[in-house]
């Protein structure tokens, strides 16, 4: 998440990639501890489950690169 633009780079790259694809499932370290990521394509909608809500993790820089 240091440069934005990688990561967006990087994420276009795999979406496309895996394009027939229902989901799109990663792990991301939001700097306190690591969230699951879903994505599924299909009814293009984004899913983060974080196991630990009360830390109140930031994800505002993962929502811009997915939403580019």
């Amino acid at each position: 998440m240091q440069d934005p633009k990688y990561s967006c780079t990087y994420l276009e790259f795999y979406l496309r990639k895996h394009a027939m694809k229902n989901f799109v499932m990663f792990a991301h370290n939001s700097g306190e501890h690591w969230i699951f990521v879903i994505i599924a394509t299909k009814w293009k909608k984004v899913f983060y489950l974080d196991s630990a809500p009360r830390l109140n993790s930031d994800f505002e820089p993962l929502k811009k690169v997915i939403d580019e």
